[in-house]
């Protein structure tokens, strides 16, 4: 009977020990597995955390870039727009104007072959010499104009006219005119000569517009000549008395 109570309870205390050791075991598992958990989500966290850093350090880091390149760009307009503005402005460059062209002359025969400055009328043999910058209206061998029609910068013209009828005419009816307008309209008559020929002068003065304006009649070779210019300006009256005095006959 002892030795059979013997026996069980020793079996029975292996079995307690098997259980223990059995229990034990599974628990040593269940606690590792447990660690294994947490440590798959600790470190699941820990990148979580370390993805979101980096991320916003990227961020920051991009924003950073960008705002640097938006401030050197804004720099470097502000510099411009300063060395822009610090720059000297240029003078405005001078408009070229080019001389006057002549289109008021003619290829007459009796011109075609002269110099600037130079006129020949060979129908009424006379010839003449003018300041080369002058136009020249020919037009006709009866009638020719040096200078400027309308007049334009104190330069106004001279007017060289030839007929078969007593030219005298024009010269009257300015006459008559000045006659209507007593102390506004002056004129006086004088004798002259012209390449050796006598002339007849008429000179009108309007006090009101300060117009001078001339006429100078003579006959030759059967034809009537008038020469009649206004006086501009006291250059242009010179350099009409030089054209009258290079006036000559050529026949």
């Amino acid at each position: 009977m002892l030795k059979g109570f013997s026996l069980i309870n020793f079996l029975i205390v292996i079995g307690i020990i098997a259980l223990a050791v059995l229990g034990y075991g599974e628990y040593q598992k269940n606690i590792t597995s447990i660690q294994q958990q947490n440590d798959i989500k600790k470190e699941t966290t820990d990148n979580s955390i370390g993805n979101k850093t980096n991320n916003t350090v990227k961020q920051n880091t991009v924003a950073s870039s960008t705002k640097t390149k938006s401030n050197n760009t804004k720099n470097q307009n502000t510099t411009a727009s300063s060395t822009k503005s610090n720059q000297p402005l240029k003078p405005a460059q001078p408009v070229t104007t080019l001389p006057p062209t002549n289109p008021a002359t003619t290829s007459s025969p009796t011109n075609k072959n002269s110099p600037a400055g130079f006129y020949e009328n060979k129908t009424y043999n006379f010839s003449l010499s003018y300041p080369p910058e002058w136009p020249l209206r020919i037009r006709s061998e009866e009638s020719i104009t040096l200078g400027s029609i309308p007049p334009k910068n104190c330069l106004g013209a001279l007017t060289i006219e030839v007929s078969t009828d007593q030219s005298s005419n024009e010269i009257q009816q300015a006459k008559t005119e000045a006659n209507k307008f007593p102390g506004i309209i002056t004129f006086k008559e004088e004798s002259s000569t012209l390449a050796g020929v006598s002339t007849d002068k008429l000179t009108l003065v309007n006090s009101l517009t300060k117009y001078t304006n001339v006429y100078i009649l003579f006959t030759k070779y059967g034809f009537y000549y008038v020469i009649k210019y206004s006086e501009e300006s006291a250059n242009f009256v010179n350099q009409v008395n030089q054209i009258l005095l290079s006036f000559k006959f050529t026949k």
